[in-house]
């Protein structure tokens, strides 16, 4: 019930088409439209297709909602087409299953494990700075692809008998996430033979059976490499019980997918925003060179990195990857005095979340060193369910654009402004910048 007792009715978006409902708004401006919805309440409904969904516009109530995981659980458009792609790992599975996925892999996101994976990726930034000259033009997503794939990959396997695997998922991800969004906000058409639909299918089998190759020839070798995959495998939870080898797989994939992408993005768009703005990029590499000379950014160098992690803050508040999700009721339930039934469809945007912000549109990542207002920031979630990797997340991003702001100006090759895809994961659509030494 509201404040004064009397129950609250959700508000109907305006804009629905007869039939369709507002498909067309996401595919034409999906952040504009999910942005819109906050003008006309603090929780609205939608329409795709036949489908209604719940979209939560108010950050207290998003609270809500990411605190009673168990009622709010992982489900609707979002997370099924989600567990079509990535199965039944942490990131996706429902609460039922979630506590004991969660126990079995947190040994493996411990901070104390965070120095020896930094470790990997500090040597993976070393290695790709190597060949930048002056005047050279980066092709920015392919460049930061390229080393968190790496990064991640080496994190979450050492064996050589990976290296497949890893090949295979950087020449079809393109595919399997354009197919995805295409399925989650056009489900009506989600089994006809289309070519997108087929390369769709073809992305998710071609990379699926590669890990369960290396997952198959870890099993074989029977070594611990170190790596994640080998915790994954000899993770036991209290009654001795191990996951099977599906779930392995499930586990591996969500990591790949979410490792890579997310990270990917993230970087590529923090890079832009310091190209666009010279005097924070100054400001950012007057830190770094500082802390490190000329030398690459380590696991011990990031408490005094405060600014360049306050980029990655600033830029995931802007862009978050993860930036539309779903939930589905699992019973009747009071949100904020309105009242929703069991097998509703839920859904909140982080991009528009992160537009209560004051002075929304604006990167300025000196805000976060000062007081900001948490719940107003989801970029991994929150409560039970927060992203297990959020850690190794910041410290990927800080680490390499403290390593490339130490030496190297970012200069903008173009005017235009970068423009976002939302996909499953919003990524700008293309991005080149010229270097240049400090």
């Amino acid at each position: 019930m509201s404040r004064n007792g009397t129950e609250r009715r959700a508000i109907a978006a305006p804009g629905a088409i007869p039939l369709i409902g507002h498909t067309l708004s996401m595919i034409r401006d999906p952040l504009a439209f999910m942005t819109s919805l906050g003008e006309h309440g603090d929780l609205v409904r939608i329409r795709f297709g036949p489908w209604q969904v719940w979209v939560v516009c108010d950050p207290e109530l998003l609270q809500d909602v990411l605190a009673r995981d168990a009622i709010f659980d992982k489900g609707g458009m979002f997370y099924d087409k989600a567990r079509d792609i990535l199965g039944n790992g942490l990131a996706t599975c429902p609460h039922s299953e979630h506590r004991r996925q969660r126990r079995l892999l947190q040994p493996a996101f411990q901070r104390s494990r965070m120095p020896s994976y930094a470790a990997e990726i500090t040597e993976q930034i070393t290695r790709f700075l190597a060949d930048w000259d002056c005047g050279q033009i980066v092709d920015v997503p392919a460049w930061t692809y390229g080393l968190i794939c790496n990064a991640v990959t080496r994190t979450l396997f050492k064996a050589e008998s990976a290296t497949t695997a890893a090949r295979i998922m950087s020449d079809n991800v393109d595919d399997l996430l354009k197919g995805a969004y295409r399925q989650m906000v056009l489900p009506f058409l989600a089994k006809l033979p289309t070519p997108g639909n087929r390369r769709y299918r073809n992305a998710e089998s071609a990379i699926r059976n590669a890990l369960s190759r290396t997952i198959s020839d870890y099993r074989d070798e029977g070594k611990d490499y170190g790596d994640l995959l080998s915790l994954l495998l000899a993770a036991q939870d209290d009654d001795g019980g191990v996951l099977s080898d599906s779930e392995v797989l499930d586990q591996v994939f969500t990591m790949l997918f979410a490792g890579i992408e997310t990270t990917v993005t993230t970087l590529t768009w923090a890079m832009y925003f310091l190209s666009r703005d010279q005097q924070i990029q100054r400001e950012v590499h007057e830190e770094a060179a500082v802390v490190l000379g000329e030398r690459t950014a380590t696991w011990a160098d990031l408490p005094a990195l405060p600014l360049t992690e306050s980029v990655i803050h600033e830029t995931l508040r802007l862009y978050p990857a993860a930036w539309f999700l779903s939930r589905k009721l699992t019973a009747d339930t009071d949100l904020g005095g309105y009242r929703l039934t069991a097998g509703s469809t839920l859904a909140f945007s982080a991009y528009a979340i992160h537009r209560t912000f004051p002075d929304p549109e604006t990167f300025a990542p000196g805000r976060w060193q000062s007081q900001v207002d948490r719940h107003s920031y989801v970029p991994f979630g929150s409560g039970a369910r927060k992203c297990i990797g959020d850690i190794f997340a910041i410290t990927e991003a800080t680490l390499t654009i403290a390593s490339i702001c130490a030496r190297w100006r970012l200069r903008p090759t173009t005017s235009d402004p970068a423009s976002p895809v939302p996909r499953i994961i919003m990524a700008p659509k293309a991005l080149r910048l010229e270097l240049d030494r400090w």
